[in-house]
């Protein structure tokens, strides 16, 4: 987390340390990276996807959806994101 915190508005370093965070199943500090994002910062597609994979992981499936939809909606149609959509509707 040392270089985010010398360049929090790089959005490709945060999702890349908030990938890191889940791929060690760490949701807490997923969470707490995620909301690291500048709020004048809009999320990149990859930011979407992280932000709607911690929905699923802590079961809100009501703020999965819109995050999906959203990147669905912005041209990111992968397999992947359909089948996230679909298991939190």
């Amino acid at each position: 987390r040392g270089f985010l915190d010398r360049d929090p508005g790089n959005l490709s370093l945060l999702a890349d340390a908030v990938s890191a965070a889940l791929d060690e199943r760490r949701l807490d500090i997923a969470e707490a990276l995620l909301g690291r994002r500048p709020p004048s910062a809009l999320p990149s597609p990859a930011l979407l996807n992280l932000e709607g994979i911690v929905a699923l992981a802590r079961q809100r499936y009501d703020e999965a959806v819109p995050l999906f939809e959203q990147l669905r909606a912005t041209g990111a149609d992968a397999a992947p994101v359909r089948f996230n959509l679909a298991w939190a509707k």
